[in-house]
């Protein structure tokens, strides 16, 4: 039995370690793609929105994949229950609902 608690706490632990040392790559990464996602239409003549589109087609087909959805909701249960991290777990919240992840995921398996 303790060597499964051993293995459960050097799991927190890891998990706890990359997603510390990266915070602030997650974070910043997160307000780029739900700014990229409002960017306006129309900028001064200027097609912004369609400009962008290939990149915003690449990023949706990579939030759509379930490995990335499952990394995203651990990352949200971590700053919530461990590090107790509103600002990106409220990133994460927006974000996901930003690009309605948790929904898409099960129409793309439909």
């Amino acid at each position: 039995m303790n060597k499964v608690e051993s293995v459960g706490k050097k799991g927190v632990s890891v998990v706890s370690g990359v997603i510390g040392s990266n915070k602030r790559w997650i974070e910043l990464f997160l307000v780029g793609v739900i700014t990229l996602e409002y960017i306006p239409h129309d900028v001064l003549g200027f097609k912004l929105k369609r400009m962008l589109s290939p990149i915003n087609d690449l990023l949706r087909s990579l939030f759509r994949n379930q490995f990335f959805h499952i990394a995203l909701f651990v990352v949200m249960i971590w700053s919530c229950c461990v590090k107790k991290d509103l600002i990106l777990f409220i990133l994460l919240s927006i974000f996901m609902m930003t690009y309605r992840i948790h929904h898409e995921i099960d129409e793309h398996r439909r």
